[in-house]
């Protein structure tokens, strides 16, 4: 793999690697760890993505040339994203709410976690009136949330990215976005900078919460 891909673009090649040999009579599903790229090669799949446009497409188009030919031959193609969370939260447990609210607010504190077997992993503490959640993550760098915003803006997924919805379908990608605002933020379109917003204010009044 090129090492200087970021991590969901590296799939990609590895998923052009073994994609073309797979059998013509399977099922195949595939589980990502990139919920921007679940999202877009179920979309390539159904012809609801018909335009892209990352600063270096290749792999991903290689990938919808052989996703097109398994829907020509149909070939069932399922892809789905493993979260990045350590504990996967209950779907009826919804924190999202209160993620929202103590990023604002600042009560919140993201440091490295101190149990085994998680010592490369981070854990965030927020909380809410009447709230107190923890939450262990895994944490891939500025490069990568750089390119999960990126991607999502690129496929057209700027609402999926917004902080309420972020905070509720992809927590990991929510707390490194708050963990790297001050980068990211300066990349954003404008829909997405009025939305972000009021989290880099709370990032910079409240750095002191990240260790």
């Amino acid at each position: 793999l090129d090492q200087e891909l970021p991590k969901s673009l590296g799939t990609l090649q590895v998923l052009l690697t073994h994609l073309p040999k797979l059998d013509a009579n399977a099922k195949t599903q595939v589980f990502l760890k990139d919920k921007n790229m679940a999202q877009a090669l179920n979309d390539v799949v159904t012809g609801y993505l018909l335009a892209f446009q990352f600063d270096d497409a290749r792999p991903f188009e290689e990938v919808v040339k052989v996703l097109k030919k398994f829907k020509a031959e149909n070939i069932v193609f399922l892809s789905y994203c493993a979260s990045q969370m350590i504990g996967r939260t209950n779907p009826e447990d919804d924190r999202s709410e209160i993620r929202v609210e103590a990023s604002r607010l600042g009560t919140y504190h993201i440091y490295p976690c101190a149990h085994e077997p998680y010592f490369d992993r981070l854990e965030v503490t927020f909380m809410a009136p009447g709230y107190m959640h923890q939450e262990t993550l895994n944490d891939f760098g500025t490069a990568e949330a750089l390119a999960y915003m990126s991607n999502a803006v690129a496929l057209g997924y700027n609402r999926r990215v917004y902080p309420e919805m972020l905070a509720q379908i992809d927590p990991s990608a929510f707390w490194s976005m708050i963990l790297y605002i001050d980068v990211v933020y300066k990349t954003l379109p404008a829909d997405l900078k009025a939305k972000w917003k009021p989290f880099l204010d709370g990032h910079c009044k409240h750095k002191a919460n990240i260790w």
